[in-house]
């Protein structure tokens, strides 16, 4: 047996290294395997930490791969050298793709008894192969004609648009010069400019007239650059061509939608996306009237369970004026017609389809063309267009498909706002019927004297039946109007209910500035019998102080002022200096693990000298622990609210409201 030296080895390890190839060796009978450094590198673990057998081997190939990494008994039996690849999954995640070749040793005796082979991560080449492969696929199914030719214009490919295109197989064409399909209607120094451009690293596009194999001349869009290898050196051209015959065929027409493209831009520059549906529809109208030439546009749109006419302009805008109801039937037709895109038909009056249209003069309608807009997922309206004379049928049908376009645009200007007022009318609703049923309750939370445990006010809060938050409900309300209604509603139940508290605690009552500004508290704290505090929240944005303070003047002296949520929101200590309240209530944001937070505590110890100075009083929200109680005691706020004191209670139950609560004895701990 030879005996390798270890410089030997060592320069054989080095040089795996450098190929990044690794070797191995299998003991077929003792199910032992052995790997290089670099097979180890190649698997991910670090060399010599390999455990030597099969089964560790198995754990690195991806499971569904294992049979392609182990060889069957009958190659083993009958094969030289084997070839295979698979997917192996490193400890780090990473899955690589490695090639493998190994050569079978057998015994005197013919039996397989050890394979030796080597390990390659092919990864970045098949990674490659399968990005070429992609791509050639994508070549090769484009619509466009595309071919290559080498520097000496010999065809080098085609694919199967150039054959379809061309008529020539790849076989006849592949090989041949590229003059085969030269139709001699250009100069030799037409072709000259263009290799120039071309060689020179350069696109060139143009129109060039070739030939096709039935003889029979053509135009292409073509563009052609030069092929390049990896130093950057110019080794063929590329070449696609568009077939642009009919194109050309249609060029009157194609310069007639040009002007209407620009019709129609400069129609949208004149069309205030910001409007309302109904200005926005209208404007579209009279647009259209003026860059279509047709007499008449409506737009109708088409609910589940509804349709009306949203604008109308021209002839019988006074007989179906904007609002007006389509029947039942035409609504239906509509709808159905619309799912299939733009159509246009002749006039036929119908009854039962047109009988809101009587009185229009039918004898001179001629053809209605309708383009649909569109909704997420669903048909929302239809554009009409209304034409009196059959010579201009013709014309209208060319037309459609830019007035599709402007439909389309429109049709996205309008939907947000249909949308938008659809949400509204459906929330003002669900609002509305909150208010008519009155289906909330008025709960009241103890406000508590931290130094000796009395209740010194309660402040009045709302639940509604279906366990909104209140937020999101008052947040509604205000969206759609009526915001002022449903405070409104529910302070007046809060009121009500809050003769069952003790005489000894004042009442304290949210309050919008919206509905301090609207005049209408004075009417509602009219009849209350006991201190009223109104609290005024923070994060609402407040934009006129002086009318505040004027209306909260008009009150009288029984009702006192409370800033809440100080610490969080828009005004933060602004709201405290333009409101001059009696009570400030310190964000429960602030309270909310306070005994930790040293920064919170020095904002809270100046907004304790800050009370001081401008003579209010203190009232922390939310304390839910006993370490809070005692960080806020130290810091000699004087009153809280929170589950530790009492957690919020129904205000339309009778039973007896405690006029004190036992505090947990203060810590200094």
């Amino acid at each position: 047996m030879q005996v390798v030296s270890p410089s030997h080895a060592r320069h054989l390890e080095e040089a795996q290294r450098i190929a990044h190839v690794g070797s191995w060796e299998r003991d077929l009978a003792a199910g032992s395997l052995w790997w290089s450094d670099e097979s180890c590198r190649i698997m991910g673990i670090e060399p010599g930490t390999f455990g030597g057998t099969l089964d560790g081997f198995l754990g690195f190939v991806h499971p569904d791969d294992r049979e392609k990494a182990t060889p069957t008994d009958a190659q083993l039996a009958t094969a030289t050298t084997l070839e295979s690849e698979y997917r192996i999954v490193r400890p780090d995640g990473t899955v690589r793709v490695l090639h493998e070749t190994a050569e079978v040793i057998r015994d005197r005796d013919g039996h397989s008894v050890r394979l030796m082979g080597t390990c390659l991560d092919i990864t970045e080449r098949v990674e490659a192969e399968q990005e070429r492969a992609l791509l050639a696929s994508a070549v090769d199914q484009t619509a466009d004609s595309i071919w290559m030719q080498d520097l000496d214009n010999n065809v080098s490919y085609v694919n199967r648009a150039f054959t379809r295109v061309y008529g020539y197989e790849p076989e006849e064409i592949v090989g041949q010069h590229a003059s085969l399909v030269d139709s001699g209607t250009h100069a030799p120094s037409f072709f000259d400019e263009i290799w120039t451009t071309a060689a020179a690293g350069r696109t060139w596009t143009g129109a060039i007239v070739n030939r096709r194999k039935d003889g029979t001349s053509f135009e292409v869009e073509a563009v052609i650059s030069g092929i390049k290898d990896a130093n950057g050196r110019v080794i063929g051209y590329m070449q696609t061509d568009r077939d642009v015959t009919r194109e050309r065929a249609l060029e009157s027409a194609l310069e007639r939608d040009a002007r209407e493209r620009d019709s129609i831009e400069a129609a949208l520059t004149r069309i205030d996306s910001a409007a309302t549906p109904e200005v926005i529809a209208a404007s579209a109208c009279a647009e259209i009237v003026k860059f279509s030439n047709v007499e008449a546009a409506f737009v109708i749109i088409l609910e589940p369970d509804d349709g009306w006419v949203l604008a109308h302009e021209g002839p019988g805008t006074h007989l179906v004026p904007p609002g007006s109801s389509i029947p039942g039937t035409r609504l239906t037709y509509l709808r159905e017609r619309a799912a299939g895109g733009p159509w246009v038909e002749g006039w036929h009056a119908r009854p039962e389809d047109y009988g809101y249209l009587n009185g229009i003069d039918s004898p001179r309608l001629h053809t209605r063309a309708y383009v649909p807009f569109a909704g997420p997922g669903d048909t929302i309206g239809v554009i009409g267009l209304v034409d009196y004379g059959r010579e201009n049928a013709s014309l209208l049908i060319e037309r459609l498909p830019a007035l599709a376009t402007f439909g389309s645009i429109v049709g996205t200007l309008i939907r947000p706002g249909l949308g938008t007022r659809r949400r509204e009318a459906d929330d003002r609703t669900a609002i509305q019927a909150v208010i008519d049923a009155a289906t909330f309750k008025p709960f009241f939370q103890p406000i508590v004297d931290l130094w000796d445990g009395s209740v010194v006010g309660h402040e009045a809060l709302t639940r509604f039946r279906d366990a909104r938050a209140p937020n999101l409900v008052f947040g509604a309300a205000s969206r759609v109007g009526l915001g002022i209604d449903l405070e409104t509603a529910c302070l007046a139940a809060a009121i009500e209910a809050s003769e069952r508290l003790p005489p000894s605690s004042y009442l304290s009552l949210n309050a919008s500035p919206e509905l301090v500004l609207s005049g209408r508290l004075g009417a509602i704290l009219a009849d209350v019998r006991r201190p009223v505090v109104l609290e005024i929240t923070e994060h609402v944005e407040i934009d006129d102080y002086t009318g505040l303070r004027r209306e909260l003047k008009r009150l009288g002296p029984s009702v006192r002022v409370a800033v809440d949520d100080a610490g969080a929101g828009y005004a933060s200590f602004r709201h405290i200096l333009e409101l001059a309240p009696d009570f400030v209530k310190i964000d429960l944001d602030l309270v909310r693990g306070v005994d930790a937070e040293p920064a919170r505590q020095a904002l809270i110890a100046g907004m304790g000298y800050f009370a001081v100075k401008r003579k209010l009083r203190l009232v922390a929200e939310g304390i839910e622990t006993r370490k809070e109680l005692d960080a806020l005691q130290a810091l000699a706020v004087p009153y809280g609210q929170g589950y530790l004191l009492g957690r919020p209670r129904d205000g339309t139950i009778a039973e007896p409201w405690p006029t004190r609560i036992d505090l947990p004895a203060f810590s200094h701990s």
